[in-house]
């Protein structure tokens, strides 16, 4: 057991860990046997660095906070997206985890539902009721969500771009997203592997609650549509504009 879990003014709660023995023998240890598979990783490995640095004292002289200044300057969103780029270009295949998968999802994922009208060419209009589990990523990692629509053998990422071209990566959002469409995979998935975090699942049992009523036509009907729609409107960032 190791560091505190403290709450910030808006009510959030982090965990932190801050002596330098805690992190040497327990946080490190950890991340060199479960090693990040994103590009998060080259943060891991200048952090560690450091702390082998500042534990050998290298930080007391002139040379030693040099180079700890330096790598630094060159973590999290100091890095260039080249470097984040090439990390993952270079790294051998990625072997997606359903366990790691549980926890990115959980972090990463939004599970969300589309409810609209689609007029067809004969001017009738057809509800639409359209469920989704979405993964968001920066674009420089777009290799890991490319492994994660392996793992479920569909999907779609987007924007569309050649993901092994780093010129077109630079010129699309900086932002790329994970689609899945097929609600009863993730259903049978998230089932078996639940989230963790309260927030997540709740909107999870909402949104397979609306799963649920899609299939049973309920968007077809007034009462049903209205009710699907304040379920809707209760999930994700909706939740917190009802008054």
């Amino acid at each position: 057991m190791c560091g505190h879990v403290y709450s910030d003014r808006r009510g959030y709660k982090y965990y932190k860990v801050q002596d330098i023995d805690s992190i040497f023998n327990k946080i490190i240890p950890h991340f060199d046997t479960y090693p990040l598979i994103t590009s998060k990783q080259l943060n891991y490995l200048a952090f560690k660095q450091i702390v082998l640095m500042v534990r050998n004292k290298e930080h007391l002289n002139t040379d030693g906070r040099f180079k700890i200044e330096k790598l630094i300057s060159l973590m999290n969103s100091k890095r260039p997206f080249e470097d984040k780029w090439m990390f993952l270009q270079n790294s051998k295949d990625i072997i997606i985890n359903s366990n790691w998968l549980q926890a990115f999802i959980n972090g990463e994922g939004t599970f969300y539902f589309y409810i609209g009208e689609r007029i067809r060419p004969n001017g009738n209009i057809n509800k639409i009721a359209s469920p989704t589990l979405e993964i968001s990523q920066n674009t420089h990692d777009i290799l890991i969500l490319s492994a994660i629509r392996n793992y479920f053998a569909s999907g779609y990422l987007k924007p569309k771009f050649d993901i092994t071209n780093k010129e077109e990566a630079l010129k699309v959002r900086s932002v790329s997203r994970y689609i899945y469409t097929n609600a009863a995979d993730i259903i049978k998935f998230i089932d078996k592997y639940p989230m963790f975090t309260n927030k997540e699942a709740e909107d999870y049992l909402k949104w397979k609650k609306l799963v649920e009523l899609k299939e049973q036509n309920a968007h077809n009907t007034e009462s049903g549509l209205n009710n699907m729609i304040n379920i809707k409107q209760s999930m994700n960032s909706g939740k917190y504009k009802i008054k």
